[in-house]
């Protein structure tokens, strides 16, 4: 039939929509769980292909990170176009996978919803590597705010839940696919036993997850009061040498009412400044320098703030924690640059890139060095796990933080690039899922956005600075106190890491090159019928013989 050519692309645009329905600002969690449908029917029947799920790719990225276009516009239509690439593979490995099992019962359909789920998963963990990574918003994200289900991620991380869903996605595809041929006659009727594990699968998840997070401390947890300085300085002026000095009053201002008790959670222990909060930087400017130390010097708190260090001719995003009472400073350098935001991918080969992104220039990354630090507190010290913007997306940061000791995870982020966006929302709704994978609190500061303390199981107790549905634009000053618990050990994910993902990455090679050799080999296979099918046709008598 004709019209099946075509069939495929409105199923495309309509996977593109309902998986941008499940992040935020919509939220809508629910679509997770069927959001590949329509996509993996078409495969089923035929009527899609690669070029399809590339087209689900880019206008799911774009659907999802349009708000990139504050950052560079041409930027984000490139990344877009790439990460739509991995769309692309998934879509042409899960069409093989079908081919290889046309029938639809129970056995064939749990084969292909694992295959397809694993080499999801798999394809994530490339991208989370490749180009510095950028693991944002895997399919598991969109589940930040069902606490039930995600905590699996104690076990295999973000990935194990994306696992789930893509397995539900599939089940989901092959079951409507099994009732059509079931109502049409063309396959007997039988127990859909497939879909009954799937459903099994998901409140096994469910259940264990509630049992979790109603699990009580063996251990009383330690309690550190934690400021919170949300200075909302737009972009436009953060950088400007000329108003250096003015916004650095407003964050001595804000940090000396917390300083005196203000901010709803008494005087805190530790106080943050967001990622860049001094756009030039601190040590780059005696006059910066001096007010910063001078305030320390008689402080009963630490400071950590961001701030941009130039060493040598290169720039580093850091985070510099200042002890009270003259007791020195130690610096940390971002790790992981944001690709088209912080650095340009491939600028010595690519020069144009940069002329496109209208980037001059690129951050240095950091070695990693003093990720993690120990700040005082009245209950006794506390070791803090430093992630910058968006490492706090990173799962193998947080856990190599975790596995070095930390037991407070600390972001600093600038999200005033992302302006009046769901930008701030979709990052925090990554950040959740750090906290489960490691069995750590976390607590964010940002420029503007979501400054929030995230407990171990996910849960986000309050957003303090918000104005109804808003939450940028917004700036203010608070503290809270933050119950940092003492863990009986490291979480299975922290223990194992990034374990399950590598396992479904060499699982998915393994496939993709099996698929490479049979081909290989069919063809092989052919080369005599096809040899012996030309010497026919040319030897065939003409008609007039």
């Amino acid at each position: 039939m004709i019209w099946a050519r075509y069939a495929g692309w409105p199923l495309a645009a309509l996977t593109a929509g309902m998986a941008v329905l499940a992040f935020p600002p919509h939220a809508q969690a629910g679509a997770g769980w069927f959001c590949l449908v329509p996509l993996l029917c078409a495969l089923r029947l035929g009527w899609a292909d690669w070029r399809h799920g590339w087209l689900v790719g880019v206008l799911f990225w774009l659907g999802t990170m349009w708000w990139l276009w504050h950052v560079t516009a041409v930027g984000m239509v490139l990344l877009c176009v790439y990460l739509g690439g991995y769309w692309a593979a998934w879509a042409w490995l899960a069409g093989r996978v079908m081919g290889r099992f046309p029938e639809t019962t129970t056995r064939a359909n749990l084969a292909v919803g694992a295959v397809v789920a694993v080499g999801w998963v798999g394809l994530d963990a490339v991208r989370g590597w490749a180009l510095s990574g950028f693991p944002w918003n895997g399919l598991g994200v969109s589940q930040y705010d069902n606490l039930g289900v995600i905590q699996i991620a104690k076990l295999g991380g973000v990935e194990l839940v994306t696992w789930l869903v893509v397995f539900a996605n599939a089940i989901g595809a092959l079951t409507v696919i099994r009732f059509q041929r079931e109502m049409s006659r063309s396959q007997k009727m039988r127990p859909h036993f497939d879909f009954s594990v799937c459903i099994a699968l998901v409140a096994a998840s469910f259940a264990w997850g509630i049992g979790e997070i109603w699990r009580k401390p063996v251990v009383e947890p330690q309690r550190v009061r934690v400021g919170f300085v949300q200075g909302n300085v737009p972009q436009e002026v953060k950088f400007d040498p000329e108003e250096a000095h003015g916004i650095l009053e407003n964050y001595l201002n804000f940090t000396s009412f917390l300083a005196g008790g203000g901010g709803g959670g008494g005087k805190p222990d530790l106080i943050l400044w967001p990622e860049t909060a001094t756009g030039t930087g601190i040590f780059q400017d005696r006059a910066l320098t001096e007010a910063v130390v001078g305030m320390m010097r008689d402080a009963d708190f630490s400071l950590l703030l961001g701030t941009v260090d130039v060493d040598r001719g290169r720039f580093y995003n850091s985070a510099v924690l200042f002890l009270p009472r003259e007791g020195g400073y130690a610096a940390y350098r971002k790790e992981r640059l944001v690709p088209f935001g912080e650095f340009i991918p491939l600028r010595r080969w690519m020069p144009w890139l940069a002329n496109l992104a209208g980037m001059p220039g690129d951050y240095s990354p950091g070695d990693g060095e003093d990720s993690v630090m120990e700040a005082p507190a009245a209950s006794g010290p506390v070791d803090m796990g430093i992630l910058i913007c968006f490492e706090d997306t990173l799962p193998a940061l947080a856990r190599q933080r975790a596995g070095r000791g930390a037991r407070l995870l600390v972001n600093l982020t600038n999200d005033g690039w992302f302006r009046d966006s769901p930008g701030a929302w979709i990052h925090t709704a990554n950040a959740v899922f750090r906290c489960i994978e490691t069995g750590l609190p976390m607590v964010r500061c940002a420029n503007t956005g979501v400054s929030c303390v995230i407990e171990p199981t996910g849960r986000i107790p309050e957003i303090p600075l918000r104005d109804g549905d808003r939450i940028v634009g917004l700036a203010g000053a608070f503290s809270r106190e933050v119950a940092i618990p003492v863990p009986p050990g490291p979480t299975p994910y922290v223990r194992w890491g990034h374990l399950f993902p590598l396992c479904c990455l060499l699982l998915t090679a393994c496939y993709v090159a099996y698929e490479f050799a049979r081909d290989r080999q069919r063809r092989r296979a052919a080369e005599p019928i096809l040899a012996a099918q030309e010497v026919s046709l040319t030897s065939r008598p003409s008609a007039g013989e």
